[in-house]
């Protein structure tokens, strides 16, 4: 496989924002190991989706992987049946044997099996400007109802998928429709750019920002920004896999590098 693998040079993944921290990582030990070149590329899931879609309409098969949330699934690969079943792509002994993962059962989902369930994390999803808001007036959901925090909440769009309606769900859920309400009397301002709502965090446009990139925070912190993202509020908050649902396209174009 790996002899194969080499002849077709490389894998094309595409995935959401969850993917951004291990991208440069990923593409070096790829290419260390086995001299594989792994082409990445992050950004909104729906935006990406709707590229993808596109191309596939017009006969291309370009992208091996996709690596998303769980919504990216549901919402629009398992219906429009665009991935095969993964399994077949684990050649790996100690990856195929179930007793060896947790629960006894490998974690493959979907009526087809095509999705491996392959992180686990639990997060915010918030980042603060520390000079607008100290992080210790932000330990629970009730605390964006804060008089102060109105019209200075940004917010990643909750209508799509992805940490803004991650965070929304999970708040609905926790605190109930009275919550919601009042949030948005807070008038958050709604955004589809990560990139757009890190750059308002650092330059003091807003105090609050929900279902930021975290990849993007932390560079901004690196950079000398005042930001800071959220611990666990008291509450509880979202355990998820993040980027970290993996699916392999049907009609993949580098079958052999996608089992590496």
């Amino acid at each position: 496989t790996l002899i194969e693998a080499k002849r077709e040079r490389q894998v094309v993944i595409v995935g959401g924002f969850g993917v951004a921290m291990a991208r440069e990582p990923f593409i070096l030990a790829m290419k260390q190991k086995y001299g594989i070149e792994l082409d990445i590329t992050v950004g909104p899931s729906p935006v990406l989706y709707q590229k993808i879609s596109s191309e596939r309409r017009a006969g291309l098969y370009q992208a091996d992987i996709w690596l998303g949330g769980a919504i990216d699934f549901v919402g629009e690969l398992f219906p429009n049946k665009v991935l095969q079943p993964v399994e077949p792509h684990l050649i790996l002994p100690e990856v195929k044997d179930p007793s060896l993962w947790f629960g006894g059962e490998l974690p493959v989902w979907g009526s087809e099996r095509q999705a491996f369930f392959s992180l686990m994390n639990i997060s915010s999803f918030t980042a603060i400007n520390k000079t607008l808001v100290a992080p210790e007036e932000i330990t629970s959901y009730n605390d964006f109802l804060r008089p102060n925090l109105k019209g200075k909440i940004a917010m990643a769009d909750p209508t799509v998928s992805g940490a803004g309606r991650s965070w929304f769900t999970m708040a609905y859920k926790i605190m109930g429709p009275a919550f919601a309400k009042e949030f948005v009397k807070q008038e958050p301002v709604m955004t589809r750019d990560f990139r757009q709502m890190t750059e308002w965090l650092a330059a003091n446009k807003f105090a609050v920002a929900i279902g930021v990139d975290s990849a993007g925070i932390r560079r901004a912190i690196k950079d000398g920004f005042p930001l800071y993202m959220l611990p666990l509020y008291k509450e509880g908050a979202v355990i998820g896999a993040g980027g970290g649902q993996l699916g392999v396209f049907n009609n993949q174009p580098h079958p052999n590098a996608t089992k590496i």
